[in-house]
């Protein structure tokens, strides 16, 4: 690694730095302002640090905005720190000194590979602690963040065949509570009903686990595929409801969905949604566990692919162009940048296009206008650069002048001018 890499990765790292921490302190207050008298009235109500806790509610929520924030910090950043060089000079004293405008490109690459490893940790690590810590500590604005509403009738589950309805989720023992459910035969028809105070699930000493339900009660309804009764028939008498003080079912449901009910997949740590995109004994209309893992990883190469993009397109206009307007139009391959990959991840949310396909489709696209911009940089370095070249207003009879040993009068000499 040479001395001109290693000065821009300093640049760079020490504006990505600084924006960030702008951008947050710009962010912060608007996501923590309304929330700030409650934390700290609630924490008082309850006898604890009301200062404590707000300090640890303003740490943790900092965490999950610096996580939304940082690609967009990253390449603001990046490109800040080569337009002051463009506008400082320091990039023609390069030029001049014989570098070409692709010099920067392996500070570019270097810098933009950290930017992969640090969105990364952001979205799988310390998004999701935070996010999870709020939860678990209930607070400030906690409540945003999971949806475990049950509704005065308690939450409806559709369990393959069967429908269970839940009256409160225990997230710790991965239990449910006040529980009743109605299990159909093939015909649809409702076969039985059972109702218990709790379920919980048990392993089996085979593999796999059941679920036991406690307290509670069992109703048959019909037999499985018996014909209806016909029209004016005598009632036969309806069948006993036998009581039971626990009772081994089976059911689609696994313990680790219970644990992580009503989080949105991008807050969970990526072990957790890793195992819960392999399940498949999920209740349905579930969020799709397996196109957010895909996301994930390729939500981690934006911020770079942006930022060679952007950074690339402004090399490319300062050839030609002024600074400013370089800058004006890398701001344009930014927005543009950004813009196609949040579309992009919104069909395969909305299931237009299968999830895998829309996560990655977004970083490869990025990566061929990469190409392509990264390909022109070098076509442009390989050509003479105009900022070496003489002035075409210059006396072309000077060098043979000089040859042919004639004298130049210093009153009509042309100095040499630098380049604009």
């Amino acid at each position: 690694m040479g001395v001109y890499t290693r000065y821009l990765i300093r640049q760079h790292v020490w504006r990505i730095v600084v924006a960030s921490c702008l951008v947050l302190a710009i962010i912060m207050p608007i996501h923590v302002g309304a929330h700030v008298d409650e934390t700290w009235r609630v924490a008082a109500a309850q006898g604890r640090s009301g200062l404590a806790d707000t300090a640890v509610f303003v740490g943790l929520r900092s965490a999950d905005v610096l996580a939304q924030i940082f690609p967009i910090a990253f390449v603001l950043a990046v490109l800040w720190s080569e337009m002051s060089l463009g506008l400082s000079g320091r990039r023609l004293m390069t030029r001049v000194a014989g570098r070409s405008l692709a010099a920067g490109l392996p500070a570019l690459f270097i810098v933009a590979g950290g930017s992969v490893a640090a969105q990364f940790l952001l979205d799988n690590y310390a998004r999701p602690y935070s996010v999870q810590s709020l939860v678990e500590r209930k607070l400030g604005t906690y409540w945003q963040y999971v949806s475990n509403e049950t509704g005065p009738h308690g939450a409806w589950l559709a369990v393959g065949d069967d429908i269970l309805q839940a009256g409160s989720f225990d997230r710790t023992a991965h239990a449910f509570g006040k529980v009743t459910l109605y299990r159909f035969a093939a015909d649809r028809t409702l076969r039985e009903v059972i109702g218990a105070q709790r379920a919980f699930p048990q392993a089996r000493e085979g593999g796999g686990f059941e679920w036991v339900l406690e307290d509670g009660f069992r109703a048959d309804i019909a037999e499985p595929g018996a014909p209806p009764q016909p029209a004016g028939a005598q009632e036969q008498p309806g069948r006993p409801v036998t009581r039971f003080a626990s009772m081994a079912v089976d059911l689609a449901i696994d313990p680790l969905w219970v644990q992580f009910r009503g989080f949105r997949p991008l807050y969970l740590m990526l072990p957790d949604l890793a195992r819960l995109a392999r399940l498949k004994a999920l209740p349905a209309d579930q969020p799709d566990y397996l196109t957010a893992l895909h996301l994930r990883f390729a939500k981690a190469l934006v911020p770079g692919l942006v930022c060679v993009l952007v950074i690339g397109t402004f090399l490319v206009s300062s050839a030609r162009r002024s600074t400013l307007a370089a800058t004006g139009i890398g701001l344009v391959a930014a927005y543009l940048g950004i813009l196609v990959s949040n579309a992009v991840g919104v069909l395969g949310q909305g299931r237009y296009v299968s999830g895998p396909v829309a996560a990655w489709l977004s970083p490869l696209l990025l990566l061929v206008l990469c190409a392509l911009v990264v390909a022109r940089l070098l076509r442009l370095s390989a050509m003479p650069d105009p900022a070496t070249l003489p002035r075409a207003d210059r006396r072309q009879d000077a060098p043979a002048r000089i040859a042919a040993g004639a004298s130049v009068d210093p009153a009509t000499a042309v100095p040499l001018e630098s380049a604009p």
